[in-house]
């Protein structure tokens, strides 16, 4: 009994409480490892939701460069001309007609509000009447600095698409100083493109938290001091404003848990986001919100199991040890080998203990609980193989999409530049000439056209299809096969070729389906000489004609009527003839010189300008008038942005 007694204890030291301790420390590594792959398998998925939308926001904000590089030519020329020169003296700036003064200077009403903002951040005019009153400096010292920064150094300031604060709708400001330092004129602007692509991002968030069932939702900030959300309906407690201050400011991942009233745990999880930003606005924000109940419910489940296993594993142990001393003893050693691997970490190590007794079945649900683990481990990563090969194939096809719409521009330009007049054919028939042609993008709305007719006359047309860029280049196709069509026809005159032109062009826009069909078409001047050019009759629709003769200008006015739909087409192109003298230089042009912005106060050319210049170099050569065209427009426009495609034609008789 003594002896029995003894070995007994020497087992329970030898065995059993390495056993205990390897299956407790087993236990307490799979309930942590089971926790780890849970919060490691929610802190992936958050990663990807967030890598997700970064690749979102970044086609977001190069969806909005384009969108903003076309608004800020404007809205510069609209914010100089308010803060340099409607607002030069500001002693009645707070009192002044705004609505009146958008309408004067041609800004949008539906699209465009303007704002004066005095030194202490404070809304004192606007024509948008709800922010009146509205302190900026309210909004955090951030803002404040931002406005009195611009003050400062006294220089017109574009700021990115952002939230307006009373409609959380998506809106553009600019700022611009008065000479005076006193007051900032701010323009607001809509747009619809920016709203559509922003309501499709609000619409993917929300569908983020539909298809993953745990999330409850996902929301984006942005503001470092006053954080605004992309929802109005967002919930913010004063401990995620906390949190969302605490993001912004160190730029890491911030996150915490939480409990409601009905005791269902929640995750609060902030992932701070690098954007394309300003001054004013620094990166963004995204909070995710996850239900904790299954995750808890799975660790719960997970402890009973290990405490159920551990505690029917000892009673087993001593009961077999009690009984069976001898025959325990080596398959107990193996256990506690093959549990010290596992512990160490090698999840490819198995239990191998032979018979039907309790320690080998122990085995083997050790051996199935080893395998669940290497198995989550092994699903997870082929989640995050799959979801990173998705990505790229994403991205290939982007590229591979943009690939596709380049060649395809550059095509479309060589098409076009096919129904232009060459100019062989112009230097035949018209001898001393220039064309100054300058297409806004790759292809033009803006063509010159040119041929011989059936009574021995050349005819030369420049016009300025609705329209640029393909869109344009497209119609100005449609518009030149309709003037062939009217030559084929036996048209001479020009009166009558944009008569049967208008026609053709008219009919066939009616094909899209509406009643009176497009009411595009184009603004044309056409000329046709006679064999020795002392004579031209012509035809202007919109667009004038310019004769210079003795240092004299002699100008042609258009008809007030494009060729094509028109509230006035029924009534029919007239034209006249000029009699040429030799020296005599006749010039044609479209819109696209006279609108260009530029200068040093950022205003158009005007007509009244061009004219002048024109005349002020006509004793030059018509090589030489090219080139100080050339010259002048692009001194002109200098840094800012070509508006509309250009095309002036000059011609010595």
């Amino acid at each position: 009994m003594h002896n029995s007694t003894t070995i007994f204890k020497q087992l329970i030291l030898n065995i059993i409480l390495p056993v205990v301790i390897a299956i407790a420390l087993l236990g307490a590594l799979n309930y942590y490892h089971t926790q780890s792959i849970l919060i490691e398998g929610n802190e992936t998925k958050n990663e990807l939701i967030s890598h997700e939308i970064k690749n979102i926001l970044k086609f977001q904000d190069y969806s909005f460069d384009i969108i903003e590089n076309d608004l800020n030519i404007e809205i510069e020329a609209y914010s100089k001309i308010l803060a340099e020169y409607v607002f030069k003296d500001t002693k009645e700036i707070e009192t002044a007609d705004l609505v009146s003064i958008r309408e004067e200077i041609g800004m949008d009403a539906t699209l465009q509000d303007i704002y004066i903002i005095n030194t202490k951040g404070i809304v004192v005019n606007t024509t948008y009447k709800r922010d009146l009153g509205l302190n900026f400096f309210s909004f955090g010292e951030e803002h404040k600095k931002h406005l009195l920064d611009i003050l400062k150094k006294g220089k017109f300031v574009s700021e990115r698409f952002t939230l307006e604060t009373t409609t959380k709708k998506l809106k553009k400001y600019t700022y611009h100083p008065t000479f005076d330092s006193k007051y900032i004129v701010e323009i607001g602007v809509y747009s619809g493109k920016a709203t559509r692509i922003i309501e499709s991002f609000k619409e993917h968030l929300n569908n983020i938290s539909e298809i993953q069932k745990d999330i409850i939702s996902v929301e984006m900030f942005i503001g470092a001091d006053n954080p605004i959300s992309f929802n109005m309906d967002a919930e913010t407690s004063d401990k995620d404003r906390e949190y969302l201050l605490r993001t912004f400011k160190e730029k890491t991942k911030q996150s915490y848990e939480s409990e409601d009233e009905n005791g269902t745990p929640f995750s609060y999880q902030f992932i701070y986001m690098e954007r394309k930003s300003t001054s004013l606005y620094k990166g963004a924000v995204i909070r995710i919100i996850t239900d904790l109940t299954h995750e808890r419910a799975v660790l719960r489940n997970d402890l009973i199991q290990l405490l159920v296993i551990f505690f029917f594993t000892i009673l087993v142990v001593i009961f077999l040890i009690y009984n069976k001393t001898k025959v325990i003893t080596k398959p107990l050693k193996k256990l506690v080998d093959n549990v010290n691997r596992i512990t160490d970490g090698n999840l490819n190590e198995r239990a191998d203990v032979e018979g039907n007794n309790e320690i080998a079945k122990l085995s083997k649900q050790f051996n199935v609980m080893v395998e669940n683990l290497e198995d989550s481990y092994n699903n997870l990563e082929q989640k995050v193989i799959q979801r990173t090969s998705e990505i790229q194939r994403q991205k290939d096809e982007i590229e591979e999409q943009k690939k596709h719409i380049t060649d395809s521009i550059d095509y479309a330009e060589r098409i076009q530049y096919s129904f232009l007049a060459t100019k062989e054919m112009l230097d035949k028939n018209l001898g001393e000439h220039f064309v100054f042609f300058r297409p806004k993008d790759v292809v033009s709305g803006d063509f010159y056209w040119a041929d011989k007719l059936a009574n021995g006359t050349f005819a030369i047309v420049n016009a300025d299809s609705t329209g640029h860029g393909v869109p344009g280049a497209i119609m100005s196709i449609l518009n030149i096969s309709s003037i062939e069509e009217a030559v084929k026809e036996g048209a001479t005159a020009p009166c009558d070729i944009f008569n049967k032109a208008r026609k053709f062009i008219i009919e066939r826009l009616k094909k899209d389906g509406s009643e009176n069909g497009g009411k595009d078409g184009m603004d044309a001047s056409i000329i046709c000489f006679n064999a020795d050019k002392s004579k031209m009759t012509y035809t202007a629709a919109q667009n004038p004609i310019w004769i210079i003769r003795a240092g004299e200008i002699i100008q042609i006015k258009g008809e007030k009527m494009p060729v094509g739909k028109h509230a006035n087409d029924h009534i029919p192109f007239v034209g006249g003839e000029f009699e040429l003298k030799k020296g005599d230089q006749v010039y044609t042009l479209t819109d696209g010189y006279q609108d260009q912005f530029g200068g040093p106060k950022g205003k158009k050319f005007m007509i009244k300008r061009m004219r002048e210049y024109v005349l002020s170099i006509s004793h030059l050569s018509m090589e030489e008038q090219y080139q100080k065209i050339d010259e002048v427009f692009m001194d002109w426009k200098g840094g800012m942005e070509q508006v509309d495609d250009v095309c002036v034609i000059g011609i010595k008789i």
